[in-house]
C-alpha cells in the first residue's frame, strides 16, 4: 500500500473503511509519428487537468516509461471515475485517439493506494488493448 498523497487525505480520510472501493485506473499510450504526439499533447493535457478537477478523483499522475505516456488514476469510487470518462476533455480525447496513438488500459477496485510499481506491474500483466 503507497502512502496517501496530501491532496487526497480530506477527502480519503472521510471515507468509510468499511465500504471503501476504490476504483483505480492505469493507461499506457504510444504516440503515433511526429504529428501524432503533437495532437496527442493537444488534446492530453487538458483531458489531465479535467481528471485532477474532476469530483471523485483522489490522485491523478502521469510517468513516462518504456515509449509509455501512463496515467495513474485513484478514484472514490468507479462511478466518479465514468461520470470523468463522460466529460467533454476526455471525449475530445478519445475521439482523435485511434489516429495519433495506441496502447492499453487496465482498472480494478481497492481499499488501498496502489504504487506506481504496483501500477505497472497489473498493466503490464492485465492491460487490455484499445
Amino acid at each position: 500500500m503507497a502512502k496517501v498523497p496530501k491532496s487526497a487525505k480530506r477527502i480519503y480520510a472521510g471515507l468509510k473503511k468499511e465500504t471503501l472501493a476504490m476504483h483505480v485506473s492505469v493507461t499506457g499510450l504510444k504516440n503515433i509519428g511526429f504529428i501524432g504526439r503533437i495532437k496527442f499533447w493537444a488534446v492530453a493535457i487538458p483531458a489531465f487537468r479535467a481528471a485532477k478537477k474532476a469530483e471523485g478523483c483522489l490522485f491523478c499522475e502521469t510517468k513516462m516509461l518504456n515509449g509509455y505516456h501512463h496515467t495513474l488514476t485513484v478514484w472514490v469510487d468507479k462511478n466518479s471515475m465514468m461520470k470523468y470518462r463522460s466529460s467533454t476533455a476526455h471525449l475530445n480525447a478519445m475521439r482523435i485517439f485511434p489516429k495519433i496513438a495506441y496502447g492499453k488500459i487496465y482498472g480494478w477496485e481497492t481499499s488501498s493506494f496502489p504504487t506506481w510499481n504496483d501500477a505497472l506491474k497489473f498493466f503490464n500483466d492485465y492491460a487490455r488493448e484499445v
